[in-house]
């Protein structure tokens, strides 16, 4: 009878080894290494821009605080440097890729390279290529088209329908840049013909450059100048300076920038500027990190992509009724 009794808890033994086996070999990496920090890379476009230095320091508490292993690649603003950096990225092979490319054209043989290693990438804040969407997980950030057409519905109303207006954009040809001047110019066309672009001119996104460009613009139309739409708010606030030291009531000329920088809110609350559209990139991170955790937890990798595939921010409108609520900015 022992002797049976041994056997039978021998085959018991076995039986409980076998099944324990294989639901380890079904449950893959994840389970044996459940304890392991994700290793996650952001490839950001450049902490030279107080923008990307606000959103990579406020991902890498954000890192701490859910256990990652993060590595932040400072991109300094260079489309080269970014390209190099997707590629350094890759050979990491972490459980996600963040990327926000300064020259998304640049990038985007890096991005093919990610998609066929597996590596799932979620781009932030600057889209990629349309063409490249297939090789993305999702995008997260704002929707610069409407940033342009916020600012559109801020100066038609500002501007009672009708006035002239100078556009100050960022670098010619990025995905930013053109959303947000095709988002103001369609939204003007669509509430009526009151309002008209004199000029479209480049500032990089620069106070100093948008304070030279601005006093050419005044030289060139004096006192048709109604109105200015900046593509940052750093470059508002220079329009702002060159308009106050050339006499004029900036009272009755609105300028709308983007962005609600510290400086552009504070320009806000000083009667320098009369509104931006905010772009908070601690909320922008935030939202980040939570579609990275699901990505993780869900398994999600090239081909599959998130539902819905764009995560847009929302962008609230800020003047002078509402800047209490969103000061002093975070970046």
């Amino acid at each position: 009878m022992k002797t049976r009794r041994r056997r039978a808890i021998g085959r018991l033994f076995v039986l409980a080894v076998f099944v324990a086996v294989t639901m380890l070999a079904f449950a893959g990496p994840t389970a044996l290494a459940g304890d392991a920090k994700p290793k996650v890379v952001f490839q950001v476009f450049g902490t030279g821009a107080p923008y990307g230095a606000s959103q990579a320091a406020a991902l890498t508490e954000i890192g701490k605080e859910r256990g990652w292993d993060l590595t932040v690649l400072d991109g300094k603003l260079d489309g080269i440097t970014n390209a190099k950096h997707v590629e350094e990225a890759i050979a990491m092979n972490p459980a996600v890729i963040i990327t926000m490319p300064i020259d998304s054209a640049a990038c985007s043989a890096a991005y093919k390279k990610a998609f066929e290693a597996g590596i799932p990438l979620l781009n932030e804040t600057i889209m990629c290529l349309p063409e490249d969407n297939q090789y993305m997980v999702g995008y997260t950030g704002p929707d610069d088209y409407i940033h342009g057409q916020q600012a559109a519905e801020i100066l038609f109303d500002a501007m009672g329908g009708k006035g002239n207006v100078i556009m100050l954009t960022t670098a010619p040809g990025q995905d930013t840049t053109i959303k947000r001047q095709s988002g103001f110019e369609d939204r003007i066309k669509e509430l009526g013909d009151g309002i008209v672009i004199l000029q479209i001119i480049n500032t990089d996104s620069m106070k100093e450059k948008a304070v030279s460009v601005m006093n050419d613009m005044i030289t060139k139309y004096g006192d048709d100048i109604n109105g200015v739409y900046a593509h940052e708010d750093y470059s508002a606030v220079g329009a702002a300076l060159a308009l106050k030291e050339s006499g004029f009531d900036l009272s009755k000329v609105f300028i709308c920038g983007v962005g609600g920088s510290r400086d552009g809110l504070q320009a806000i609350k000083d009667g320098l500027i009369y509104a931006t559209t905010l772009q908070s990139p601690t909320r922008s991170m935030v939202q980040t990190a939570d579609l990275v955790d699901k990505i993780i937890a869900e398994g999600i990798k090239p081909p599959m992509q998130l539902e819905p595939f764009n995560n847009f921010l929302n962008i609230p409108k800020v003047t002078s009724v509402n800047v209490d609520e969103f000061m002093p900015g975070d970046w």
